[in-house]
């Protein structure tokens, strides 16, 4: 099994796509706590949010996430995350606090 942690967002690779999903034109897999903290791919993203942390599913082929708080898109300075092709559940993140489990925010 696979595993990308990417800010607040996790992708956990799975055997194939749920029956149903239907493809968006969007390549924002997450908003962050601004329209700027958007985690983007290059990948086929269908989004479906599930209970409070599934956010939808992504295929990945030669694909790279980016993530405008960590570079310039425009000034060549945008860092990447390469990720393995593959099939993925995109997650938001989540941590155990004495209070319960809350989302990570990035």
């Amino acid at each position: 099994m696979k595993l990308y942690e990417h800010g607040d967002m996790a992708m956990v690779e799975i055997e194939r796509l749920p029956d149903g999903l239907t493809e968006s034109a969007s390549r924002i897999l997450l908003e962050g706590k601004s329209n700027q903290h958007c985690h983007r791919g290059n990948g086929t993203w269908y989004p479906r949010v599930i209970g409070q942390f599934v956010v939808g599913y992504f295929v990945a082929k030669k694909t790279a996430l980016t993530h405008l708080e960590h570079g310039e898109e425009t000034g060549g300075n945008l860092k990447t995350a390469e990720i393995a092709d593959g099939v993925y559940e995109v997650r938001r993140q989540s941590e155990l606090t004495h209070e319960g489990m809350k989302q990570v925010v990035d």
